[in-house]
């Protein structure tokens, strides 16, 4: 739900137009790994939290089943997005979430073009497979501009309203995994942001199966 300055950044965008829309976030995100820094800073989500995307902004995304795992094991996209869960595998998956922003059981199925789940709510879904314990994937579903970090920890989020705006980063291993922070945009130019995440401690939670069980001790 927007507050009160995400009412006031929206009808701004609507009354200025375009051009009020130029402002812009760069920023660089470095991860902390066991007490070494990581090379591959890519899959990092940075989202505004107090601007609606424009209306009939849609993204879809692909989370394919790929070597006993998902890849990528983090997808972004915006309320109202898809994903398509393909599976690239000889072995058959089960694709299934049990999180409060998306429940869903896409069944057993072989290789193939997958299956398509739409997501309504915004929030971090945790997707699973019902018959691999060991695979885990986020979906991060977003309801502003957003940007995912590159390798080298760059990303870039175009088309913002000037002034002070709330970003939620999210790092699916980062201690928190869910940081917020602000940034000042200005009417013109860019507005720059360094961030430095934590990696230490990183660890997938041990998850339940689609019943709310625990997996076989054997996964086929």
């Amino acid at each position: 739900m927007l507050g009160g300055l995400g009412r006031t950044l929206a009808i701004a965008a609507m009354l200025l137009g375009p051009a009020a829309l130029a402002g812009e976030v760069r920023g660089h995100v470095t991860i902390r790994l066991a007490g070494s820094a990581k090379s591959d800073r890519s899959g990092v989500v940075v989202f505004v939290a107090d601007q609606p995307l424009p209306p009939g902004r849609h993204a879809d995304a692909v989370m394919a089943q790929a070597g006993r795992q998902f890849s990528p094991r983090g997808v972004a996209i915006p309320v109202g997005g898809r994903v398509r869960f393909p599976n690239r595998d000889s072995l058959e998956h089960n694709v299934f979430s049990r999180s409060p922003h998306a429940t869903f059981d896409l069944g057993r199925y072989a290789r193939g073009p997958g299956k398509v789940e739409t997501f309504d709510q915004p929030g971090v879904v945790d997707v699973y497979c019902n018959v691999h314990s060991d695979m885990v994937g986020h979906v991060v579903v977003v309801p502003g501009p957003w940007a995912v970090t590159k390798a080298d920890g760059t990303f870039a989020i175009r088309g913002l309203t000037p002034g002070r705006h709330a970003l939620v980063v999210w790092d699916r291993l980062g201690t928190p995994a869910i940081r917020r922070t602000s940034v000042d945009v200005p009417a013109a130019g860019a507005a720059a942001l360094d961030l430095a995440l934590d990696e230490s401690a990183a660890e997938e939670p041990p998850h339940a199966n689609k019943f709310g069980g625990a997996y076989r001790t054997k996964s086929y």
